[in-house]
């Protein structure tokens, strides 16, 4: 068993994991999940969770780790990190997908300034249409997403830097 603890969004997390034959239980304060057939790379974690295959990116920064999740970017930061709470919360470099589906249409281009709630994709999934925001102002440092490609849920579609970075 493995335990540690992180502080997300300002607030602290606890992480515990478990192995159980070949299944791992996870569980983020007492939210526990278990999961099947885990593979552990060094960008993504692929596992199965009530049946259903999930692939979660990651990657490790600065002694943090960052968790694209439901379109979202979720940062692990040690619990002692005495980081001001805004930098902890963190700017989500990567806009991710947050589930299967197509893009109809990438808004944006490499170099542009974007500002908080700005459309930057449109994904159709599930045929209803999502448009896919900016998490914060920023300028698009890359477009990975391209009109018409099927993505699955945690791809990289565009690459954000904080303006001035």
């Amino acid at each position: 068993m493995s335990e540690r603890r992180y502080r997300v969004d300002g607030r602290p997390v606890r992480v515990v994991v478990a192995a159980e034959g070949k299944r791992q239980v996870a569980c983020v304060d007492d939210q526990e999940a278990v999961l099947e057939n885990v593979e552990i790379s060094d960008r993504c974690i692929l596992f199965t969770l009530d049946g259903r295959r999930h692939r979660l990116p990651f990657v490790r920064r600065a002694g943090r780790i960052h968790v694209g999740a439901g379109g979202h970017e979720y940062v692990f930061a040690p619990l002692d990190d005495d980081t001001d709470t805004e930098e902890r919360s963190g700017f989500s470099p990567h806009v991710v997908a947050p589930m299967p589906g197509r893009i109809l249409d990438v808004l944006v281009a490499e170099g542009d300034r974007v500002t908080d709630g700005q459309p930057l994709l449109l994904l159709e999934a599930m045929k209803m249409e999502q448009t896919i925001r900016a998490p914060g102002d920023a300028v698009v440092r890359s477009v990975r997403a391209e009109t018409g490609a099927m993505v699955g849920p945690g791809d990289v579609l565009i690459v954000l830097e904080e303006p001035g970075a």
